[in-house]
């Protein structure tokens, strides 16, 4: 048996989530955006509801990309993952640490651009 996690828990993480200066990103076990904070939204010039329900494949457009190869080993075999990449799409240099979960992964992702 598993216990529920009080509301007021959920609101305080998803309150910190929106106020950090890092983008976040947490994705399904099939690769689909389930969360996403207002600063990837900003970096990326979208709105965060763009993102939600659809694969990080198909939206970067990064199958086959070293983004692709980077990022798969966090989630299959359950390890943390640090890596910077050059994402063509958003002309932005990105620190990215991948955190694993039993439900897909957590991507934290610093702006490294400058």
């Amino acid at each position: 048996m598993t216990a529920e996690v009080p509301a007021t828990i959920i609101q305080d993480v998803e309150q910190v989530l929106a106020r950090i200066s890092d983008a976040f990103v947490k994705l399904d076990r099939e690769w689909r955006y389930t969360y996403v904070n207002h600063k990837l939204a900003e970096l990326a010039g979208m709105n965060q509801e763009d993102f939600l329900g659809k694969s990080i494949w198909e939206f970067l457009e990064a199958v086959n990309s070293r983004l692709y190869t980077e990022l798969h080993p966090a989630v299959a075999e359950q390890v943390t993952v640090n890596f910077e990449y050059f994402y063509p799409k958003w002309h932005h240099w990105l620190k990215n640490r991948v955190y694993h979960s039993e439900t897909g992964g957590s991507i934290l992702i610093t702006d490294i651009t400058e």
